[in-house]
């Protein structure tokens, strides 16, 4: 099966980001201030970045001026091309671009280890077992007292839901599905799946990694998202976190 993101031009996200209005914005800066903040209290200046799904480049653009090295791994091609035709001569210069799908590879296995990972809203949609191989790989590959940074969506409700969107009549609609459709979904990468953690969860699986500190930020936490489902616009109870693990 060809290796495609099934949110196509990013039709969802940018909805999705729309529906956030202003506050929204200004959240997202306060999670990038964060991540800025910690990457520039490691020692030293000559820092290595890998962006695993790092898909248009939008993380790397933010956060180019820190980092000597940049690997980027996105699996599928059309947004890696799109990337590489906005990357400026200087960035270029230390981007290596790896078209493949995370640690299945030769040429991202023999990446030595980095002083940052971002895995940015990659988590929430692939299945399980993914989410512990790609975690324990991450773990790996960070230097000492180097970070990786996993923004991901989240539940305000105490259980994970699980969702699938499509593109209905030029709308997203969001279907909550089982656990075990959600899987099929990602199996077969028709509809955009989404697995909102809860906080429980998601922390329970984070700190089984044992990083020597963690620490959790809220993206849109007084914002009000909604989702358009079969039934209408409906309250969603869901936003966005930010997990900084510390090796």
């Amino acid at each position: 099966m060809k290796n495609i993101y099934p949110d196509f031009d990013d039709f969802f996200t940018h909805r999705y980001l729309i529906s956030l209005g202003q506050e929204g914005i200004e959240s997202e800066k306060r999670i990038f201030a964060i991540i800025r903040r910690k990457i520039k209290k490691l020692s030293k200046e000559k820092r290595t970045l890998l962006d695993l799904g790092c898909g248009e480049g939008r993380l790397i653009f933010e956060f180019e001026d820190l980092f000597e090295k940049i690997y980027a791994v996105e699996k599928d091609s059309t947004r890696l091309n799109y990337f590489t035709s906005l990357i400026s001569k200087p960035l270029f210069k230390k981007v290596s671009l790896i078209n493949d799908s995370f640690f299945n590879s030769e040429s991202i296995v023999n990446i030595k280890q980095v002083d940052v990972i971002f895995l940015s809203h990659v988590i929430q949609h692939i299945s399980y077992m993914d989410i512990i191989n790609i975690l324990d790989n991450c773990m790996e590959k960070i230097l000492p007292g180097g970070y990786l940074f996993v923004l991901t969506s989240c539940t305000r409700k105490p259980i994970d839901i699980y969702t699938k969107v499509t593109n209905k009549d030029n709308d997203s609609i969001s279907y909550e599905i089982s656990r075990l459709e959600y899987e099929d979904v990602v199996k077969h990468n028709r509809d955009l799946p989404v697995h909102y953690f809860s906080y429980a969860n998601i922390k329970n699986i984070i700190k089984q990694y044992n990083y020597s500190s963690l620490s959790f930020f809220k993206y849109h936490d007084h914002i009000s998202t909604f989702s358009y489902t079969p039934f209408g616009y409906e309250s969603n109870e869901n936003e966005d976190l930010l997990i900084c693990c510390k090796k």
